[in-house]
């Protein structure tokens, strides 16, 4: 079959986040099937970005087929981000006659985060006589509400939810990596075609390379000293509640609490420790994906948290969390969501989010633990993720379910 795989954020190994379209789109291509990915020029999740001259570009990347679409660098959440994801849907929808005419897909995936781009993967869907399968990262506008405290009659809120209930209500079928989307959907009462649960998952074939220098140091220094680690490794958003993280620093001064990563919150982050002289508090620079697991596996413990929010009562799709456990390291989760994987595997401990002296018990829990015990916890993280969190097993279902769909729609793949 022919996949059209529409996200904004799509990078590659190479490039930068976010990696889910490109595991996938490799998957598929290996698989037998023709897959093009259409992304934004610009980014700013990825390290690198093609930013073509010219409107379009048409680009091979790590073996898998790109189409760029130009559009302007921005930096933070304003206006410039705004115009860049104003030039991205401008781009797709004068890009959706050619597509259709030149590629002519059988599927179309809308999955861009925010839900826009459903308007034009349904047109081209139509056009073709194929299915249109609308991916759910995050809930809009109900993250930017709970995130940011926007009302639900701001003018972009309101455009937001007429975007979302036409993704959600037009679509042939409604994916997603939130488990409980579907309850989400029941209790807006729309009329939806269906749904399935696809998560994130983690490439089993990706190379490990080992952690920089600095990062092996600073965790063999702690060893010498005899203390126990805690590692954070992910983005420094405001969604990540790293100021808990800094709370149980400061409740557990005899542990080296260490966050890699990169992101917005960071800077404030760490003038807030100084601040309060939290001194076991050290936060690196962000390391490349390819030497993520390797860096996990420095740590005695893992550490994940989000903030107490009504949305992460239908679950989270942070892919970290996968990496995480395919780390053979015992995390704490303080995510606090409906069906965590956490809990689920039984890999570590989980409290609920915002209450980080319920999370310093849990930690001493896990810390009091000998290490051959927290091995036999990160080795059930590991066993779990290889069952249902492996792009391959991922990739498989995905397949399953566009056949599925276009076999009840009598569409020929």
């Amino acid at each position: 079959m022919r996949i059209l795989l529409i996200n904004h954020y799509a990078g590659s190994p190479g490039m930068g986040m976010e990696f889910r379209p490109y595991y996938l789109a490799r998957r598929w291509t290996a698989m037998g099937h023709r897959v093009l990915i259409v992304s934004a020029g610009y980014s700013h999740l990825r390290r690198h970005n093609p930013r073509p001259l010219r409107p379009y570009a048409r680009r091979t990347v790590e073996g898998v087929d790109y189409l760029f679409v130009r559009t302007p660098p921005y930096r933070g959440n304003q206006i410039g981000r705004l115009k860049n994801v104003s030039a991205f849907l401008g781009g797709l929808a004068a890009a959706a006659r050619p597509l259709v005419e030149q590629f002519a897909p059988s599927v179309v995936i809308s999955s861009s985060t925010y839900p826009m781009d459903a308007f034009i993967a349904r047109k081209i869907a139509n056009n073709v006589g194929g299915i249109h399968l609308h991916e759910v990262h995050d809930l809009w506008p109900g993250s930017l509400m709970e995130l940011y405290g926007y009302s639900a009659g701001h003018p972009a809120m309101v455009g937001l939810q007429i975007a979302e209930d036409y993704a959600l209500s037009r679509a042939d079928h409604v994916t997603s990596m939130l488990p409980g989307l579907g309850r989400y959907l029941a209790e807006r009462g729309l009329e939806w075609q269906g749904f399935s649960c696809i998560p994130n998952g983690v490439e089993p074939d990706e190379p490990a390379l080992p952690p920089p220098p600095a990062v092996v140091d600073t965790f063999w220094q702690a060893r010498r000293q005899g203390r126990s680690t805690v590692l954070y490794l992910g983005g420094f958003g405001r969604a990540n509640a790293l100021e808990e993280f800094l709370q149980l620093a400061a409740l557990r001064p005899e542990v080296l609490f260490v966050g890699v990563g990169e992101g917005p919150e960071k800077q404030a982050l760490q003038l807030c420790a100084v601040a309060r002289g939290i001194s076991n508090l050290l936060l690196l620079p962000g390391v490349a994906h390819s030497r993520v697991y390797a860096t996990l596996c420095l740590a005695d413990v893992l550490y994940i948290g989000a903030r107490p929010l009504k949305i992460y009562g239908y679950g989270v799709g942070m892919n970290k969390l996968y990496e995480y456990m395919a780390s053979g390291r015992p995390v704490l989760s303080a995510l606090g969501v409906a069906d965590d994987p956490i809990s689920l595997s039984g890999c570590g401990r989980c409290v609920p989010a915002g209450q980080p002296r319920v999370a310093a018990r849990a930690l001493d829990g896990l810390l009091a633990l000998t290490p051959a015990e927290r091995m036999e916890l990160g080795k059930r993280g590991m066993d779990y993720v290889a069952a249902h969190h492996t792009y391959p097993v991922l990739a498989a279902r995905y397949i399953k379910l566009m056949e599925d769909v276009a076999g009840e729609k009598k569409v020929v793949l």
